[in-house]
């Protein structure tokens, strides 16, 4: 259990980390769609703590996402899609 904690904290940092390294708002994208799967795997408590980091992340992305053109916005959401799947299919190996 406290090794799962790490790793959830791990990844949180991460995805704070390598934004700011240039990965901008596609970093953003990437990492929420790594941590929701993450957070598939999860209960209990657990759970409930990855959805609340989830919906903070998702609060900063839609606070960036809302004032960028249509186009810019289906790329992110392609990026999105791409990363998630690719997590999942990860996940059945």
């Amino acid at each position: 259990m406290k090794n799962l904690t790490l790793l959830i904290v791990a990844i949180f940092a991460i995805s704070f980390i390598l934004p700011s390294c240039g990965g901008g708002l596609e970093g953003d994208v990437k990492a929420l769609a790594e941590k929701r799967c993450e957070c598939k795997k999860l209960d209990g408590d657990d759970k409930d703590k990855c959805k609340d980091e989830l919906d903070e992340m998702e609060e900063g992305l839609e606070k960036k996402v809302k004032d960028m053109d249509k186009g810019e916005q289906e790329k992110l959401e392609k990026v999105y899609k791409e990363t998630y799947e690719a997590c999942k299919e990860k996940d059945k190996e």
